[in-house]
């Protein structure tokens, strides 16, 4: 309102060097300042800011230019730069984040790389999804570092957002695959399934796109909480659905294993289950705490914490849930047992990328074993060939 009182006393009036825009003396507490142009050369111009709060640039035209065009930048800049001060703690977030991550996979490669030809398709992927997360951590560090040097790049925010959600599809598709993977190996239902998996994990990849984008950028666009949760709705409701289809099929798994008297690879399951719960629990934790955050509103002193609930809170819960992962699925003597105990062929089941068909690895075909079977009892005594 302060504005537009301003602005109602603002007027063209002749000045020695032609029309120009007058300010009247009433508008001086207004923090209105003015910046005459004219002629072809415009020289770059300053205005200190004393408060914060939304600015905005208004154009006047007191001359008889006409058809012509204005085009320019305008940059706020703080004293550590140009980020806006909810994201510059993000800047030492992500130069962090690599060492975790980076870590996670040394470990990893050590561990797994001289058993690399015996690991199921979850413990090779763990390598990926570490790599994954050093690739994002770089990207977004490098995104937030150039914004703040006034040389803004979307192209590395882009990067690094696809490689954020595609490390937590990935562990994610493993885990609504359990069941299917070990009890399923039915080449049509396991199709099925995977193109299933694949979809409903792209669309929650796009939910979590939008929701980011929207979340990040509601500071800028002036959007209340009420906007903020509509486009979270989408992500809610398929972040519970996909992580109620992962509990319950890595549930049903160890129930089978179970069944099968296979203990030993049940109780690994039953290790995913609860980092699968908890995971779950933190999650919803993170959501409620970016839809209530306060921190976007000018008046609020808790600025400082949109660092923590926007990126910190997230990347904690993920790099613990990942470190958890690696702890149980780590290559050892007593997980390549109690694989051994069930078929020779269940770990060699995996989906291609986005779910699209199964590969089946070093399965023999039934028709030469059945021939081979067949000649064996043919050869045999005339009892067995009876019975």
């Amino acid at each position: 309102q302060d504005f537009n009182d301003a602005l109602q006393n603002v007027s063209c009036a002749p000045e020695p060097g032609g029309m120009q825009l007058r300010l009247h003396p009433s508008s001086a507490s207004k923090s209105l300042a003015m910046h005459t142009i004219s002629g072809d050369k415009v020289a770059p111009y300053t205005q200190q800011l004393s408060n914060s709060g939304v600015y905005a640039l208004v154009f006047a035209n007191c001359g008889n230019l006409t058809g012509f065009r204005l085009s320019g930048t305008v940059a706020v800049k703080n004293p550590h730069g140009y980020l806006q001060a909810l994201d510059y703690n993000k800047v030492v977030l992500y130069r962090f984040l690599p060492f975790l991550y980076g870590t996670a996979a040394v470990v990893w490669l050590l561990l797994a790389v001289p058993k690399w030809a015996e690991l199921l398709p979850v413990q090779r992927n763990l390598l990926t999804i570490s790599l994954a997360g050093v690739g994002e951590s770089v990207l977004m560090w490098l995104y937030y570092f150039s914004a703040n040097r006034d040389a803004e790049n979307q192209i590395w925010f882009v990067a690094g957002s696809v490689l954020s959600f595609w490390k937590v599809c990935v562990l994610l598709r493993h885990a609504l695959l359990a069941s299917e993977l070990f009890t399923s190996p039915e080449s049509d239902s396991v199709d099925w399934t995977c193109s299933k998996v694949g979809l409903v994990l792209v669309a929650f990849a796009a939910a979590m796109f939008n929701f980011r984008i929207v979340y990040l950028l509601r500071s800028g666009f002036s959007l209340d909480k009420a906007a903020v949760f509509l486009n979270a709705l989408p992500m809610i409701a398929l972040g519970v659905l996909v992580l109620c289809w992962a509990l319950y099929s890595l549930a049903r798994q160890r129930s089978a294993l179970v069944d099968q008297k296979r203990d030993d690879l049940a109780a690994y399951l039953g290790r995913c289950q609860i980092v699968a719960g908890s995971a779950a629990l933190g999650a919803a934790m993170a959501v409620v705490l970016q839809l209530l955050d306060s921190s976007f509103n000018p008046e609020s002193k808790a600025w400082g914490m949109h660092c923590v609930y926007s990126e910190g809170i997230p990347q904690g819960i993920f790099v613990v849930v990942l470190y958890a992962a690696m702890h149980i699925w780590r290559p050892s003597e007593a997980l390549r047992i109690a694989l051994l105990h069930g078929p020779e062929d269940e770990q060699d089941f995996e989906c291609q990328p986005l779910g699209a068909a199964m590969e089946e690895a070093d399965r023999a075909p039934l028709g030469p074993a059945t021939e081979e079977v067949d000649s064996a009892v043919a050869g045999g005594s005339g009892d067995a060939v009876a019975s």
